[in-house]
């Protein structure tokens, strides 16, 4: 009777043991594909203009057709948001480096515009085009020569 007591108790034991070895293993393999299934990117794939930019060249061509894209050295940025709007540390009624105003303005993604806000008196009307290639942003100002801003994703 003893041995078999005992190997009774060893058996429920060794069972106890695997049963929680199971449990804690499907707790695992759910807990993990929960968090590879979060993301804290705010990007969207409807929408691949969401989020921050920080512009990185511009291009100001002479009027001969030589001008290419240069590197600045500048703070400006742009803000794109879910319901068309955006923000810009810049201004956006004409092309500059200047990153020391605060600007708005409205984005269509359709029609790859965007519409500064505040620049009525301007001769251009200011309505940017824009080019967009992954995380390349390119935004075409109204000019007689070329002109244009890039930007990178944040």
């Amino acid at each position: 009777m003893i041995g078999r007591i005992s190997l009774t108790g060893e058996i429920d034991y060794i069972y106890t043991k695997l049963s929680l070895m199971l449990i804690r293993t499907f707790c695992l393999a759910v807990f993990t594909l929960l968090f590879l299934g979060c993301s804290d990117d705010d990007t969207d794939s409807a929408n691949p203009l969401l989020g921050a930019w920080q512009m990185t060249e511009q291009l100001v061509d002479p009027g001969d057709g030589s001008g290419e894209f240069r590197p600045v050295d500048t703070g400006r940025r742009l803000r794109f948001y879910e319901d068309g709007a955006l923000e810009s540390l810049g201004t956006l009624c004409f092309i500059t480096t200047n990153d020391q105003a605060y600007a708005l303005g409205n984005y269509n993604l359709a029609q790859r515009t965007i519409q500064p806000l505040g620049c009525e008196n301007y001769d251009s009307g200011a309505v940017i085009s824009f080019e967009l290639d992954g995380n390349t942003l390119i935004l075409n100002y109204p000019c007689i020569e070329p002109c244009a801003q890039k930007y990178v994703r944040e």
